[in-house]
């Protein structure tokens, strides 16, 4: 669970000193140029003891910090071995907030029972994983989704996340983009001494200036 790879990812030994050393350097790079905290993916298979030793090197104590930690009833490791660290996103709220929803939104106050302290809850009505896999509301929900997030800023519990991310059709499509112009290609001819001129020469890159397709 904590000392193995991930689906293939790399497992660092985050227990080593030098590993939090370098992990918290590069934190701190991030928050001298503007960052204002920090969410850390898939926390549940880092030790939380690893976890605190590296949010204690941050330059900036109070930088947010908030961790998924996706648990259920049995488990061997649990949300609140994490909320000594900083705030644990709350799965079960977004879960809720999708069934009170489809169901009865009257369920809506007694949203907080059973769920992390507010103190350290992160909530949110979707994120990248679960607008996919059906787990949460989605922007497909329409109005619905509209005024799930407006009931997460307006209700009293927890830290909300309002999630952007793009409209798809299929499960593993990327975000939107504008297509790449063919990169122009040039003969050279060898000469001795100073080469013809043959105009300027430019690197292709793709950008775009304007909004891409579809973001809400």
């Amino acid at each position: 669970m904590q000392n193995c790879r991930l689906v293939s990812l790399q497992d660092l030994r985050t227990g080593s000193e030098y590993v939090q050393n370098t992990l918290a350097g590069y934190m701190n790079d991030l928050l001298s140029l503007g960052v204002a905290g920090f969410r850390i993916d898939a926390a549940k298979h880092i030790p939380a003891s690893d976890l605190a030793a590296i949010k204690a090197k941050l330059s900036d104590p109070n930088a947010y910090w908030v961790q998924e930690v996706i648990g259920a009833a049995g488990e061997p490791i649990q949300a609140s071995e994490y909320t000594g660290t900083g705030d644990v996103h709350e799965f079960d709220y977004a879960r809720q907030l999708k069934s009170d929803f489809d169901g009865s939104i009257a369920n809506l106050q007694h949203i907080s029972n059973g769920k992390l302290p507010s103190a350290q809850a992160g909530v949110f009505v979707d994120n990248h994983d679960t607008e996919r896999n059906g787990e949460t509301m989605n922007e497909t929900w329409g109005a619905k989704y509209a005024l799930a997030n407006t009931f997460m800023l307006a209700y009293p519990y927890g830290s909300p996340s309002v999630y952007s991310g793009y409209t798809f059709t299929d499960f593993d499509e990327g975000a939107p983009a504008p297509p790449r112009p063919p990169c122009p290609t040039r003969t050279a001819t060898p000469t001795r001494g100073p080469a013809p001129s043959a105009g300027p020469r430019s690197r292709a890159w793709s950008a775009s200036t304007t909004p891409s397709p579809a973001p809400r």
